[in-house]
């Protein structure tokens, strides 16, 4: 088993700052840690929408607690490049209801980056 521990702090640190960018609806702030492509086709009017709708939802984010790492193994999605990918996983806790924070991170260029960022509910 591969130690993540500094991913996940890592991982951690971006997922809190992006709530705070949701926190304070500044879409620049919420796209600073990731790669141009992956935001191909977002743009500020989606996360705009994004925000109502789990506002709506949801009402405010109150806390959450980590589950752990998932490292899926290489070459399993075939639209992915073969870089290192790490996805880790929280419980979150939301005014109204419970939801699942997703954040992945992928290894470019000797940087860790956000490929991924879902709340599932």
């Amino acid at each position: 088993m591969t130690d993540t521990t500094t991913e996940q702090a890592l991982a951690d640190r971006y997922l809190q700052e992006m709530l705070e960018a949701e926190r304070a609806r500044d879409f620049t702030a919420w796209c600073a840690r990731w790669d141009d492509e992956e935001l191909e086709g977002f743009d500020e009017a989606s996360f705009q929408q994004d925000l109502d709708e789990m506002g709506e939802l949801l009402g405010p984010y109150l806390s959450r607690d980590y589950l752990g790492c998932l490292t899926p193994p290489a070459g399993t999605d075939p639209d992915e490049e073969q870089l290192p990918r790490l996805r880790f996983v929280w419980k979150a806790s939301y005014e109204r209801g419970d939801a699942m924070f997703d954040v992945g991170l992928v290894r470019m260029d000797g940087a860790w980056r956000v490929y991924r960022n879902a709340c599932s509910m």
